[in-house]
């Protein structure tokens, strides 16, 4: 009766596992380029993502470029992309090409609106949001000094 708990128990804990769930990951300096790396153990620590947005909640604002999306620069964004699939990988760089089209919004059918990379500002605190696959979800706070080192925040 014990073993089938402990079983039971087991299942219970794979079933949540593939529901949605969160993740950490910093910004950190390599080769003199801003780079996202996850953190945590192999099975909390995700290797690919599908999704990327990068917001700075007060500071300047990026200025608009064609095809970019006014909206969102509106809203403090200075990348934002959301690629059809999870085939980009992590660790990954600011700004990068990313593999996959735009994913088509669902109520539109219209190409899901998205922001190319901007310059980010040193002393300016930006938030950056990713989704991996299964739904997980990480976001993480950090700041360039001008110098070449980037600082980050708590959540």
């Amino acid at each position: 009766m014990k073993r089938v708990s402990i079983l039971a128990a087991a299942g219970v804990a794979l079933l949540l596992g593939s529901c949605s769930s969160d993740f950490d990951f910093h910004a950190e300096m390599i080769g003199g380029r801003l780079a996202f790396v996850p953190t945590g153990n192999w099975f909390s620590r995700p290797d690919r993502f599908c999704m990327v947005d990068v917001r700075a909640s007060s500071g300047p604002r990026a200025k608009a470029e064609a095809g970019d999306d006014p909206q969102q620069i509106a809203e403090g964004a200075y990348w934002s992309y959301w690629p059809d699939g999870c085939n980009n990988r992590f660790p990954f760089v600011y700004g990068q090409a990313l593999k996959g089209k735009s994913v088509l919004d669902t109520r539109s059918g219209l190409e899901r609106p998205h922001v190319r990379a901007k310059r980010l500002s040193p002393n300016v605190v930006y938030e950056i949001r990713v989704l991996a696959p299964r739904s997980a979800y990480g976001s993480a706070r950090f700041a360039l000094d001008g110098q070449g080192h980037v600082r980050n925040f708590g959540p």
